[in-house]
């Protein structure tokens, strides 16, 4: 398990991190997130091997309550 430290949480930040050209293990997203940043986020994304997992919210609130 990752310690939080080394987790990037909110849509924002890891669009960034993508940008950047950050190492980036995989990226856990809600599963029927549908937003326009959150298509921004797919876009950033296109191209790249980092994997994407569509999890239950629930999943995510066990490691932040944040975006």
């Amino acid at each position: 398990m990752l310690d939080k430290s080394e987790m990037i949480f909110g849509v924002r930040a890891v669009i960034e991190a993508v940008q950047a050209g950050k190492d980036i293990d995989k990226i856990l997203v809600k599963k029927d997130i549908q937003s326009a940043l959150s298509k921004e986020l797919f876009a950033a994304l296109k191209g790249t091997l980092i994997l994407v997992q569509r999890v239950p919210v629930e999943l995510i609130n066990c490691f932040t309550r944040q975006n």
